[in-house]
């Protein structure tokens, strides 16, 4: 494969690309022959959507697309065209089923979707609208730890204590002698012990109203992940007490037996927090959070790591200008700053089956099933804005099954069409290691130069997944992101002119340290006419298949 250099801008390069020497192999002699000769030989039936030669997509983890090359992308192709692999498909199969999701309304058109696919861990939705246009796009995904509590009543440090103690290093205080305490009282329900961590920490067990309750370590390989705050802990001691006054008791341990002190038997610390006499007095820094019946049940997640690229196009970019105006191409929707898509006839957001009217960011996350987004939106140049260029209807819906996206453009005037995506593939450069396709083909998705990757099987792969390596305390070799794409003829424009000339239609870009970008370049110089359409559509999922690393590369 070869690398082409890169400006770094979404354009086409010029020049004609020839591989040398190329041999024909058998699965190049099978490509070669045809579909029907082709299934035949696979052993596979191979059907077709209605009103196209092109074979239908299947819904299952095999796939039954395949591909015919286009006279005006020569670039060979190599792969069989057999089944292959659905990646979201695949990863829905390993899975939880989590059919309750959650929103919230983060600000004006901007909203926030958790689906859980593993315990507590969740893939994490943006939905943003563009600062300059209106166009509301999947901005990022990530995986996040989703952590429910309620909130706070009010916060307090100990009162009392005994024992050896050493305070000089606020606000964490530790104790260092066996059957040291501490001690508090508070009005309420429940409460959080918070303290500082480290491989030194010690055991405090809890006793409530006389009552042993229960036994915390503050070493940090005890500190479970989703009470982990950076360098300290929050540890649930207590709820649904009576809501009246209460007295804590903290008894120190010892040393923890599953995780000895990293100074040796006996070395261990209790660690406390203690704002007493620290500068801040904020939360983080006290002994305790406390709960009543005035606190509510809320929904946070705690980020982990970035999978999908935040602000990189992802649905379509079309960089366009009236046909024969004369005027500098810009791109539909906004790049660099420019707003170009507008609110046409609506555009609407839907939790479940209600709308939502007000943009108010909620403190909490709302327990939903689905996420609707429905734009029916008008795409103007910025030089002649009283003469829409474009009609564009889009979907998005968050569901269980991942986020889908479904886009249809009607051009309303002809138009120059310098170069333009669909269904584009962004990862982040912290995630992505290597990218794979459901033609079973493995590209390296780490080169950071702008150069670029042109797929050997060109547009064929309907599915495409990035995998991390091995390293990774948060569970990244096991989390896959996949995009399959939906109708790939209409989506890749199959047979049709105007597509990417040079190299595969559809290739890797190695934009930088911070991300790695698949690129369906399905307009190349191309000039459409008045009531034309393009559409589009695919579907995200961010899962978990362990031993991804391994397995899928």
């Amino acid at each position: 494969m070869k690398k082409i250099p890169h400006s770094g801008k979404e354009q086409t390069e010029g020049g004609q690309e020839e591989i040398p020497n190329k041999k024909w192999t058998r699965r190049a002699l099978l490509a070669s022959a045809g579909m029907a000769g082709a299934a035949l030989v696979c052993g596979t039936a191979l059907g077709t959507s209605s009103g196209s030669s092109v074979p239908g997509l299947s819904g299952a983890t095999v796939s039954g697309n395949t591909y015919e090359p286009n006279p005006d992308n020569p670039l060979p192709v190599t792969s069989p065209p057999c089944p292959q692999v659905d990646f979201v498909q695949l990863l829905r199969e390993h899975s939880e089923t989590a059919p309750q999701l959650y929103a919230k309304v983060a600000g004006n058109r901007q909203i926030e979707v958790l689906i859980p696919f593993r315990g507590a861990r969740c893939a994490h939705y943006a939905f943003i609208k563009d600062p300059n246009d209106d166009f509301i796009k999947l901005q990022n995904g990530a995986v996040s730890l989703l952590r429910s509590a309620l909130s706070v009543a009010d916060a307090l440090d100990y009162t009392g204590k005994t024992g050896n103690w050493v305070t000089q290093f606020p606000p964490n205080d530790y104790a260092t002698q066996v059957g040291a305490t501490f001690t508090f009282a508070f009005s309420g329900t429940g409460f959080d012990f918070q303290h500082y961590t480290d491989n030194r920490g010690g055991i405090w067990e809890f006793a409530v109203d006389g009552i042993l309750t229960v036994t915390v370590s503050t070493h940090i390989e005890a500190v479970p992940q989703a009470e982990l705050h950076g360098n300290y802990g929050c540890r649930p001691i207590a709820r649904g007490l009576a809501d009246s006054t209460h007295t804590i008791v903290a008894t120190f341990k010892g040393d923890d037996p599953a995780h000895p002190p990293s100074g040796g038997a006996g070395t261990s610390r209790g660690w406390v927090r203690n704002a007493a006499n620290y500068a801040s007095k904020d939360q983080p820094y006290r002994t305790v959070l406390l709960y009543d019946s005035t606190s509510i049940q809320t929904n946070k997640p705690v980020k982990l790591f970035d999978v999908l690229h935040s602000w990189s196009n992802k649905e379509f970019a079309l960089n366009v200008s009236p046909a024969g105006s004369g005027f500098a191409n810009h791109w539909l929707p906004e790049h660099v700053n420019v707003g170009t898509v507008y609110t046409g006839v609506s555009q609407r957001i839907y939790f479940d089956d209600t709308e939502i009217s007000s943009w108010t960011p909620d403190t909490t996350f709302r327990p939903v099933r689905a996420v609707t987004i429905v734009q029916q939106m008008i795409g103007r140049h910025p030089n002649d804005p009283a003469n829409p260029v474009a009609e564009i209807d889009c979907v998005h819906t968050a569901s269980a099954s991942g986020v889908s996206v479904k886009t249809k453009v009607t051009w309303l005037r002809p138009v120059f069409i310098h170069t333009g995506y669909g269904m584009m593939f962004p990862a982040a450069g912290t995630f992505a290691s290597k990218l794979v396709t459901g033609s079973g083909r493995t590209y390296e998705a780490s080169a950071t130069d702008g150069s670029k990757t042109d797929l050997t099987e060109n547009d064929q792969s309907v599915s495409y997944a990035y995998v991390h390596n091995a390293s990774g305390t948060n569970g990244e070799p096991d989390t896959v992101v996949a995009m399959t794409v939906q109708d790939i003829a209409k989506t890749f424009r199959y047979g049709l002119p105007g597509r990417r000339r040079t190299g595969s239609v559809v290739w890797l870009q190695h934009r930088d340290a911070t991300m790695q970008k698949l690129y369906p370049q399905i307009f190349d110089q191309h000039t459409a006419a008045a009531g034309e359409t393009y559409e589009s559509g695919g579907t995200y999922f961010i899962g978990e298949l362990p031993l991804a690393h391994r397995l899928l590369t």
